[in-house]
């Protein structure tokens, strides 16, 4: 079904935070410039090779948006995710002297795949010490998943639908889906959508099971680029109607125009063919066929010299059907740029794609003016997600 323009979900703002810096602008110019630092792994869980490294947030503005005593009584998801919500809505301009426009009608909405486990680990640790202590009833409701999605309503007094997504390394893929499509079906005038992760010696051990049994340890242990570095941080986009924008003069990033989401056990070219051509077929009038050659494909897979996995042998062959049909090759920038960043990757790879599509050269008829970002889980579930200038 065809969707009238004026009802598209439109970027307006993007706010993230990553290991090596704080706001979208300064995390593209660093990435441009030099490769991440990243750090040694946890000292206290023993290392998966010698050289594994960490990409961990020690450094954002906390302060600017919370007292040292709400700080305290938060742990870092909660307030991780509140200073890039706070960037994402200061970009968009909905964000002024501390106050939301229209806050009755924001809706949050917020995803992860590990994020609680911090909070987990510290709640449950003195139950696994060989003097069993006592735990902290405050640390409780921090294990929760949706507690840092309330955190941010709370924060900054959003009073729209607020829902969390737990769905694996997509859920940030599907969380952008479904903030479009509230938007599209007229459910809310603003959507501010992001994906958090936050690292502990629980996901970490998750991390190295996952390699363990994808027999990965020995291609992580002599990768020589950054895609299998665990790392946590955040990134928030704010998504509106068209008109909304138009109406404040807010000239967007980006369209969305349109999603599909779903789970394969066929991941071979012929059934990803079937969930392209279905993906375009969604796709408003005028917007049904990508230009060939003027569509960045950003891939959440790691490069193709890499392909050892059966999840990145699927992601491999969906590429090959999309490089096929739009004449795009697949440009794994997210895992490779940020590294093994979980909900974040495809996040990343929506504002990497934004950026590029908001600062196209519009002189140039090789200039890519759309964007297809793929997100796929070692379990099967997908979500391809189509954008234009």
């Amino acid at each position: 079904m065809n969707r009238q323009r004026s009802q598209q979900a439109v970027i307006t703002g993007i706010g993230a935070i990553t290991p090596f810096a704080a706001g979208w602008p300064e995390i593209h110019q660093a990435i441009s410039s030099q490769a991440p630092r990243y750090e040694a792994w946890n000292p206290d869980l023993e290392p998966p090779f010698e050289s594994a490294r960490l990409g961990l947030v020690k450094h954002y503005p906390r302060e600017k948006y919370f007292t040292d005593r709400q700080l305290r009584l938060m742990d870092k998801a909660m307030s991780l995710t509140s200073v890039a919500a706070a960037f994402a809505m200061e970009d968009a301009g909905i964000l002024v002297d501390d106050a939301v426009a229209d806050s009755d009608n924001v809706a949050t909405l917020l995803a992860s795949s590990r994020g609680e486990a911090p909070s987990l680990y510290r709640f449950g640790s003195p139950l696994f010490k060989p003097t069993v202590g006592s735990v902290n009833p405050a640390h409780f409701p921090m294990i929760a998943r949706n507690v840092a999605c309330g955190q941010v309503a709370i924060r900054f007094r959003l009073r729209g639908w607020s829902s969390t997504i737990a769905s694996g390394d997509a859920s940030g893929a599907h969380a952008l889906a479904r903030a479009a499509e509230m938007i599209t079906l007229g459910r809310a005038p603003a959507v501010l959508v992001g994906a958090y992760e936050v690292l502990s010696q629980i996901s970490l051990h998750q991390i190295k099971a996952r390699w363990r049994k994808n027999e990965m340890t020995d291609v992580v242990a002599h990768s020589t680029t950054n895609e299998y570095v665990p790392v946590e941080g955040a990134c928030f986009f704010v998504l509106e109607s068209q008109e909304r924008a138009l109406a404040r003069g807010k000239r967007p990033y980006a369209t969305i125009d349109g999603a599909t989401q779903g789970y394969r056990f066929d991941h071979g070219a012929d059934g990803w063919s079937r969930v392209f051509e279905r993906h375009l077929a969604n796709l408003p009038a005028g917007r049904a066929t990508h230009p060939a050659g003027r569509t960045l494909h950003i891939s959440g897979a790691a490069g193709a010299a890499q392909v050892a996995t059966p999840w990145q042998r699927r992601e491999q062959a969906l590429a090959e059907v999309v490089a096929r049909t739009c004449d795009a090759s697949p440009t794994p920038l997210p895992r490779l740029a940020f590294g093994d960043a979980g909900a974040l990757t495809a996040m990343y790879g929506v504002a990497s794609a934004a950026q590029a599509l908001a600062h196209r050269d519009r002189t140039s008829d090789s200039t890519p003016d759309s964007a297809i970002v793929s997100a796929l889980t070692e379990r099967g579930a997908y979500s391809l997600l189509s954008m234009s200038a």
